[in-house]
């Protein structure tokens, strides 16, 4: 191909590895530590699942128990409790 360049293939670096005190240490290369300190550490997305059944029943309950064990409050515990454990 005729007035086409093309570049020579880059050279790769490998991590050496020496014998210190019986153990093998690798040591990195300047490639490879340029490349983990150029990148700041991201923050993940953490993600909170929605409470379990049982977990707002036992929320409920404890709800029940502080009111004095009144019934006919099921559904008023049952929803505050879920409105608690959401957050």
């Amino acid at each position: 191909m005729k007035g086409r360049t093309t570049s020579a293939p880059k050279k790769i670096e490998k991590a050496s590895a020496t014998k210190v005190n019986g153990s093998t240490e690798l040591s990195e290369t300047a490639s490879e530590v340029a490349s983990t300190a150029a990148a700041p550490p991201t923050a993940a997305p953490v993600l909170k699942l929605a409470p379990s059944r049982e977990q707002i029943a036992l929320r409920a309950y404890e709800l029940f128990l502080a009111r004095g064990s009144e019934p006919g409050h099921e559904s008023e515990d049952w929803l505050a409790a879920e409105a608690e454990l959401s957050v």
